[in-house]
């Protein structure tokens, strides 16, 4: 009702009934244990908490609207691949492989290390036991 100045007419705004839209306040001052609207006078007015959680809601629609923002771009998100490889393949087939995964993946950050292939394994057995 804050921007629109009466139940009524915020209850025109979402197309149902005064009394639901009065209901669903009083329910959430319910859950929130906060006073929303100040009755005394004839128009209600938001208290200073309602205004708080006008904003907070405001806050989280705005959230919620990146989240389906984000949800329907079509970008890949940038990742990272750590290779561990060998000095074999990365003279041999590694760099076509490299530049097959840029072309699928343009956003894929790749991290390689060429070592002895016991010392990969070793790095890869303690990567997975700190996990």
């Amino acid at each position: 009702m804050g921007q629109l100045g009466t139940f009524e007419r915020a209850a025109s705004k979402l197309n149902t009934t005064q009394s639901a839209v009065s209901k669903r306040i009083q329910e959430l001052e319910l859950v929130t244990r906060v006073p929303l609207f100040d009755r005394g006078q004839r128009n209600a007015r938001m208290t200073e908490k309602g205004e708080q959680l006008l904003i907070l809601a405001e806050e989280m629609l705005a959230l919620q609207q990146r989240v389906v923002t984000l949800s329907q771009r079509d970008e890949m998100p940038v990742r990272q691949l750590r290779l561990g490889i060998t000095e074999l393949t990365a003279l041999t087939w590694l760099p076509r492989f490299i530049t097959d995964l840029r072309a699928s993946y343009p956003k894929l950050a790749i991290e390689t290390e060429v070592d002895m292939s016991r010392n990969l394994y070793d790095d890869a057995a303690s990567a997975v036991m700190v996990m």
